[in-house]
């Protein structure tokens, strides 16, 4: 079955015309309204696509703002929040929620369930932004510090000490 699939592609690729192209189908992409979203009032910093029946698309800007666009066949829907007081870093979907970080030393969790956007990491003690961020599991987020430093955050224990490893 393998074969037979690798097979017609060959002969797909094979078949195409000079305007079968990446160059050509550039040139004739064309939206909808239904699939634009200003996200932010400010520059996006970082974004992130969940895809399910419809695409929710996540934006950080420079300013701490995050927005949310639901694009869908029957419209759009934008809401903005102002988790950060900085340039959102890094954010990143995994299941219902949202993770972000900041340049304001701080990684936030928004759960789509309880509407709630948590404070899962404060480094302000510490004065270190946070560079990016990578989610694991929904209980397990590595941080990158703008000073080379990885922090593993356990979500379960919000407040209790993280790992950091320099």
């Amino acid at each position: 079955m393998k074969t037979s699939i690798l097979k017609t592609l060959l002969e797909d690729i094979a078949e195409r015309k000079p305007s079968d192209t990446i160059v050509e189908k550039v040139r004739n992409f064309s939206t909808t309204d239904n699939s634009i979203a200003r996200l932010c009032t400010s520059r996006i910093s970082s974004m992130s696509v969940h895809h399910g029946n419809q695409i929710l698309v996540a934006g950080g800007s420079n300013h701490g703002e995050v927005g949310l666009s639901l694009l869908g066949k029957t419209g759009k829907t934008t809401i903005r929040l102002a988790p950060h007081d900085s340039i959102v870093s890094g954010c990143q979907f995994m299941g219902d929620k949202l993770f972000t970080s900041s340049y304001d030393c701080r990684a936030r969790m928004f759960d789509a369930n309880t509407l709630q956007y948590d404070e899962i990491y404060n480094g302000l003690e510490d004065d270190t932004p946070l560079r990016d961020l990578n989610v694991r599991t929904d209980t397990e987020v590595m941080l990158n510090s703008c000073d080379g430093h990885v922090i593993k955050v356990d979500t379960r224990s919000i407040g209790k000490p993280v790992i950091s490893i320099r």
